[in-house]
């Protein structure tokens, strides 16, 4: 009883260490991501209980405008003042927003859509050029929502491209070299393989390794725990660590893992790689977890 216990809230922490990460591990979007240019806004999971600061000190901007939807489940504050369109305000400005989940409270008159989600616009202003961001906010019952979400200034991203393959190639350049005979002798043939007196066998595949297919958001999740994990490979705001990112916010508005790859420029098996690492090492916190008995029930 004590040990199927022990092992349960284990994998639970393992999941929500997964999920969440450390405190203060932020996840950088892309600017027009963030600005909903395919069409799409952007996705913002707000767990019960834990906040979830959406920053614009990177691109500079201030708040000048933001509003929810449907706020029966979500509310949202500013660090400082709004400020109003037309004004040059340069004291307690705002350029975070905090969301967090409050208890439902009916609004007759506000209907709420099918996931309880609804939509976060915020008005931004920078030396009199107004920006416009969409965020579509999720409440979460876990904690596997987001914490920090990073708005980067659009300087700042890596490139998006449509095609991981260049079509436009320079022309070479290549001297004249004297053409040279060259004589190949034909090897002896290889004689054939004697056929096996029995079909071979074949072990089949760990049961580790036979997995069900991951969604999108829990390949983007186990990139942000990868990101984490190895920091040392990805040091955060280096270039590879900025086109993963772009990868996760791909594959939180919907896109596959091979076109979030496209998209933001970084190859197919490096994400996969870093998704199957997380995971193995998820999997790993888990069993070892699981082994350690629960000092309160001993």
């Amino acid at each position: 009883m004590a040990r199927s216990i022990a092992a349960k809230l284990a994998t639970g922490i393992s999941l929500v260490f997964l999920a969440v990460g450390t405190p203060g591990f932020g996840l950088d979007i892309p600017n027009e991501v963030a600005r909903g240019s395919n069409g799409k806004p952007f996705l913002l999971r707000v767990s019960r209980g834990f906040g979830l600061n959406v920053s614009f000190l990177e691109t500079g901007e201030v708040i000048t405008k933001a509003w929810l939807d449907d706020p029966s489940r979500i509310v949202f504050s500013v660090e400082g003042n709004l400020c109003p369109t037309g004004q040059n305000c340069t004291s307690k400005v705002s350029q975070i927003i905090h969301l967090k989940q409050i208890n439902p409270i009916d609004f007759p008159q506000i209907p709420s859509s099918a996931d309880k989600s609804t939509l976060l616009t915020v008005i931004t202003q920078k030396q009199g050029k107004k920006r416009i961001y969409s965020f579509r906010v999720v409440p979460v019952q876990s904690n596997g929502g987001d914490n920090l979400v990073n708005i980067l200034s659009p300087n700042s991203q890596p490139v998006t491209v449509s095609s991981p393959v260049p079509t436009d190639f320079p022309e070479l350049n290549i001297p004249n070299i004297p053409r040279q005979e060259v004589r190949v002798e034909t090897p002896p043939p290889i004689p054939s393989p004697v056929p096996a007196s029995s079909p071979p066998s074949f072990k089949p595949l760990p049961t580790s390794s036979v997995t069900r297919h991951l969604t999108n958001g829990e390949q983007a999740d186990f990139l942000v725990s990868g990101l984490m994990w190895r920091k040392s490979d990805y040091p955060r705001r280096s270039g590879q660590w900025r086109r993963i990112n772009t990868a996760i916010a791909l594959l939180r508005q919907g896109e596959s893992l091979n076109n979030a790859a496209i998209k933001a420029k970084v190859p197919l098996d490096e994400l996969q790689s870093l998704v199957n690492f997380a995971r193995g090492r998820n999997s790993d916190l888990i069993r070892t977890n699981a082994q350690k008995p629960l000092s309160f029930l001993d």
